[in-house]
Order: structure tokens, then C-alpha cells, then sequence
């Protein structure tokens, strides 16, 4: 497998990082801790934007970005609520913990 030009950064692995109890449990906390501004409930904002990041060995996230924005307040947001999140478990190739990068949807109503 190929990293992604980012010396050491994977964006496939034999096992993919995840957050702790599993998919579900991310979508419980995203729920819980992103929230629009009121500025942006106003203005209607709505849509799916994409947060992506790197998952290095330790399951810290790092290198936080957003891909698809929809809005300067919902990026600033969802930065917030990244830090807040649990390490995670690391990906991994051939057995070795290695650093991935893995993007995550989130979607905005």
C-alpha cells in the first residue's frame, strides 16, 4: 500500500482507525457536541460538510481539516469538537500501527 505523498501517512490500512465503539458511538457524539451558531441557524445552513484528519499511532488526531466547508462558523465548530474527541483506535498494515488519514461526513440539517 501507498502513503499519500505525506511521508508515512496511509490513506488506506489493512485496518481502518476507529473511534472507540465503533461507528455508532461517533455518531452519538457528534450529535451531542456539534452544534450550528445561531448566525448560521438564521442564515439556513444545511448540508453535508467534510472534516478530514490524520489518526497517528498514539489514536491522536492530528492535522485537522475541513475539505468542504459550509460555513467559517461550522468549520470553527467542528475543529471544536474534534479536540474534544477520545484518542482512537489506530489503523493498521500488516500488523503495524501506522498513521491514516480518514475523513469524516457530517451532515448538517
Amino acid at each position: 500500500l501507498k502513503g499519500n505523498g505525506d511521508i508515512g501517512v496511509y490513506e488506506i490500512a489493512d485496518i481502518m482507525p476507529s473511534f472507540p465503539g465503533g461507528f455508532t458511538k461517533m455518531t452519538r457524539f457528534v450529535e451531542k457536541e456539534f452544534s450550528l451558531s445561531q448566525k448560521d441557524k438564521q442564515n439556513n445552513i444545511n448540508g453535508t460538510f467534510y472534516v478530514s484528519m490524520v489518526v497517528n499511532k498514539l489514536g491522536q488526531l492530528k492535522d485537522v481539516k475541513i475539505l468542504k466547508s459550509l460555513s467559517r462558523d461550522c468549520d470553527v465548530r467542528a475543529k471544536e469538537m474534534i479536540e474534544k474527541m477520545p484518542n482512537w483506535n489506530p489503523g493498521k498494515i500488516d500488523g503495524k500501527v501506522v498513521r491514516v488519514k480518514y475523513t469524516i461526513p457530517i451532515k448538517v440539517k
